[in-house]
This record gives structure tokens, sequence and C-alpha cells, in this order.
């Protein structure tokens, strides 16, 4: 009985969960933020208010830096057959960054679409291309600044506990290490461990955000999941996908 009480308050608090980063990613409930270029889209593409302080890059599309932004997110064949694709956002770090990249001009951006598996693990992917290698080494310095402040946890925290049936939430960010993919010039990552405080009995969720660049090009790996962090394995694997497809 004991064990069934448990696998039930899971069930139960994975359900919530999924509608609070649904409403949150959507902006239903009053959540939402617009996100920071690629890496906001990727957490809450289909919300359209903004992180406070953050100013968009330039756009200048052009038709080979915008081929090279498609080839690089994740598709559908790229990920075990148990996988799917869905809808509804896959993490809201890159909801609640801000920063100035008005001095900076994106020539490509590739979206790429969010999957998941069992309700349990979520991934998306994207990429930007800059007009010069030194935009991107200053995009992803300025994110780095912008994941730290101490802004950003609330604003996590706040997002997720918009939704009318919220618990208490708490959310903590750090950088986390991990095995560098090869031939990238940098590799960055954070984790956010979400905290939902459910009738007592607290139960955690993963948003983790990988960042890539390689010369001009920048890619974005985002993961959601239940419990426990995001399997290492699959994460190594799908981040050596996306850097084998930003290096020239």
């Amino acid at each position: 009985m004991i064990l069934l009480a448990r696998v039930g308050r899971r069930r139960h608090a994975l359900a919530l969960m999924l509608a609070l980063l649904l409403s949150a990613c959507s902006g239903d409930g009053g959540g939402g933020g617009g996100g920071r270029g690629e890496a906001g889209q990727a957490n809450a593409n289909s919300s359209t208010e903004e992180a406070d302080g953050y100013r968009a890059a330039e756009q200048a599309l052009e038709p080979e830096a915008q081929e090279r932004a498609q080839s690089v997110p994740l598709t559908l064949s790229d990920l075990p057959d148990s996988w799917q694709p869905h809808e509804g956002g896959v993490g809201v770090i890159g909801a609640c960054l801000g920063g100035d990249l008005s001095a900076l001009t994106i020539v490509g951006a590739a979206q790429g679409k969010d999957f998941q598996h069992s309700g349990t693990g979520r991934v998306t992917s994207a990429a930007q291309v800059f007009a010069t290698e030194q935009m991107a080494a200053e995009e992803l310095e300025i994110l780095a600044t912008e994941v730290e402040r101490e802004e950003v946890e609330r604003c996590v925290a706040d997002l997720l506990g918009r939704h009318p049936d919220a618990p208490e939430i708490g959310a903590d960010i750090r950088e986390i290490s991990i095995p560098p993919p090869s031939g990238v010039d940098e590799t960055r990552a954070w984790q956010v461990a979400i905290t939902y405080h459910e009738e007592g009995a607290p139960f955690t969720a993963y948003d983790q955000m990988f960042v890539l660049r390689e010369e001009d090009t920048t890619a974005f790996l985002m993961t959601w999941s239940f419990l426990t962090p995001f399997n290492p394995v699959l994460r190594d694997e799908m981040i050596a996908m996306v850097a084998s497809r930003i290096v020239n």
C-alpha cells in the first residue's frame, strides 16, 4: 500500500509539473516570457513577453548561413524509437534571460521541434549563425552573465508558480560540467533544479541548457526531466550530434 501511494503521488506530481510547464511556456495563468534569441524560443517558443532588460540581436538572414543553421537541430530520427514529437515547450530558463544583444547580428537561425519520452523527458534544440565569430563569442559571454543573476531563479519560480494549482516552488541554478564535445571552441552548461513542495512530499524536475560555439555558430540543446537529471548517456550523444553539425 505504501508503494502504491508513492506511485500515485509521483503520477500526480508529474501531471501537475507538466501542467505548470505548459502554462509557463504558453502564457496561460499569467505565465510566459518571450525568451532570448533561439535559447528563449527553444524554452518558451509560443510566448510573446520579454524578460526584463532583454534587447534582441539584429537579424539579417543570409541564404548560406540560414542553410547552415537549419542543418543543426535534432530531428526525430536522431532519437531512440520511444521518443515522439510534442507541443508545449521544454523548459522555462530561456524565458527568464535578459541581456542586451542589440549590437549583434544574426545571419542564420533555426528552431528545432520539441520531443518527449513518456512525459518524463523532453528535449529541443536550436542554432544561430552570427555575422562574425566575435559576435558569437560575445553572445555566449552575455548569456553566461545572465544565467548567473539571482533574479533568474526567482523568475523561473514565478513563471511556474502563477498557475492556479501551483504548490510552493523553489529553483536552484548552477553551472554543470559535461564532457566537452570534439571540435568546438566553447561549451557551457547550466541546470535548474525546480523543487515542487506538493502535499508535503517534494519532487524535483530538471531544466538543463547546453550551449556549444564553433567559430560564428552557436547551438543550443535544452532538456527537461522528472525526478532525476536527464539521462547523461543520451544527453552526451545528442550533444555530440549537434556539435558535429556546427564544426566546419
